[in-house]
């Protein structure tokens, strides 16, 4: 049994008339005799009583009538289905980040624009390290990911690239005895208590703070480790130390926490979205193409504001 025979069918069903439904499935009558004759010899009975003047659906014929119906309409449903997939149109993205990233507002930005577009793709966030991210994106497990540079090791199918860059601020208690200065240079820092990121050194924004403590010349007195820049926000708005902190962490406030520029660090913290080298589906390239635009849209607004 196919589907243009069930197709041929139902249209004589309807049509009770071998030359009109002919006509309007656009095939010659002895076609169609032929395909409904082979029909019934498969289902091993008579769906159609035919005299010279009319013709009529036998019981078997009116029950099969509506399942083929049926039939034929999920048959339709899964055509459109597998064009919108292909489309990118339907479907999950399943996006890993580092906890930072939201703070830049990037990701909220993407997202906006590619639900206007594909509203019926469900997008799932995921809050994962930054190795994880890579495996899971070399296992398929993951389609795109927002991770902090540098990565000492990636898969050879994965591409990380970097979309912005932003200063490096030192977050400071209110009572700390430096808040009351606007700007700090870093080697005053020498003889603070840090928090630091409990990360793989030469990985994330633990490199970056490992190049700003190289270029100053001093080791920092690490007091306590997070592997969360939120927690460690936390323990600086709790007296515990300082701690140096991507310029977007700015946007969480917290009681008695303060944020201060540091004169004597070029390092700025990087953000990079990774993803498969060879990646085909329309929908993970559509989201990469619209993490751009937000990358873009982003910096100038902030450049517009710097300006006013």
């Amino acid at each position: 049994m196919e589907l243009r025979q069930l197709r041929y069918f139902v249209a004589l069903a309807e049509d009770l008339h071998f030359g009109k439904a002919a006509a309007r499935l656009g095939i010659a009558q002895p076609g169609l005799t032929q395909q409904i004759k082979a029909l019934e010899k498969e289902f091993g009975t008579k769906l159609f009583l035919r005299t010279k003047r009319s013709v009529a659906l036998t019981p078997a014929g009116t029950v099969v009538l509506e399942e083929a119906r049926q039939v034929l309409f999920h048959a339709d449903h899964t055509h459109a289905v597998a064009i919108r997939a292909g489309r990118g149109e339907l479907g999950v993205l399943e996006v890993g980040f580092v906890g930072t990233a939201i703070f830049t507002g990037i990701i909220a930005a993407a997202i906006h624009a590619f639900r206007q577009q594909r509203p019926q793709v469900d997008i799932r966030l995921n809050e994962v390290a930054t190795r994880e991210q890579l495996r899971l994106l070399d296992e398929n497990k993951l389609d795109i990911g927002f991770i902090r540079p540098p990565v000492l090791q990636r898969p050879p199918g994965v591409v990380v690239q970097s979309i912005s860059s932003e200063s490096i601020l030192l977050a400071i208690h209110e009572a700390h005895p430096l808040a009351c200065r606007e700007r700090l240079h870093i080697r005053d820092l020498a003889e603070e208590l840090f928090i630091v990121p409990s990360l793989h050194p030469g990985m994330g924004f633990y490199a970056h703070s490992e190049a700003v403590w190289r270029d100053a010349g001093f080791q920092p007195k690490v007091e306590h480790r997070s592997p969360q820049l939120a927690t460690i926000c936390s323990l600086v708005a709790a007296g515990a130390g300082v701690a140096l902190m991507p310029e977007s962490l700015q946007s969480m406030r917290l009681p008695n926490l303060r944020y201060r520029a540091l004169e004597g660090v070029v390092q700025r913290s990087e953000l990079a979205i990774a993803f498969r080298r060879n990646e085909s589906a329309l929908a993970i390239r559509a989201f990469i193409a619209d993490v751009e635009r937000s990358v873009h849209s982003i910096s100038a607004l902030t450049s517009t504001l710097s300006a006013t």
